[in-house]
């Protein structure tokens, strides 16, 4: 289950114009202090299984941790402000494509929250967005 919303997540930003050059990645914090990725990037970090409904079908909860990193190169508070509303937005339209797609039955808790220099070992800005997905499962 992992794996295929991870998959979706990442078709879902590069199908979004508005995240045109995001690359993808995904692992823990701790590895992104390494660098080795260019701006701008998204960052999803390990999905914990937070409920479940249902033995061999139902519902899984995940809960949802990922950054979006541009370049602040240049960039005044204004300019900052600017940027972290755009990479709101792209979060935003990137998780309602899943849903709209029928990968995701809803998303929950929905929190972005603005940062800079934080998280890689360049000029960056940052939003850090957290929320709850909720999951459609059949085992067979």
């Amino acid at each position: 289950m992992r794996t295929e919303f991870r998959k979706a997540l990442e078709a879902a930003l590069k199908s979004n114009s508005d995240s045109a050059g995001y690359e993808f990645y995904a692992g823990f914090l701790s590895d992104m202090g390494d660098g080795g990725f260019a701006l701008p990037t998204a960052w999803l970090c390990p999905l914990d299984c937070i409920g479940k409904n249902g033995r061999k079908e139902g519902r899984k909860t995940l809960s949802v941790v990922l950054y979006l990193l541009e370049s602040s190169e240049g960039l005044d508070s204004e300019g900052k402000d600017v940027a972290w509303d755009r990479m709101e937005r792209i979060a935003d339209s990137v998780f309602a494509k899943l849903e709209e797609d029928g990968n995701i039955l809803s998303y929950d808790g929905w929190k972005c929250l603005p940062d800079e220099g934080a998280y890689s070992n360049y000029n960056d800005i940052s939003i850090k967005v957290t929320c709850e997905i909720t999951i459609g499962y059949c085992y067979e």
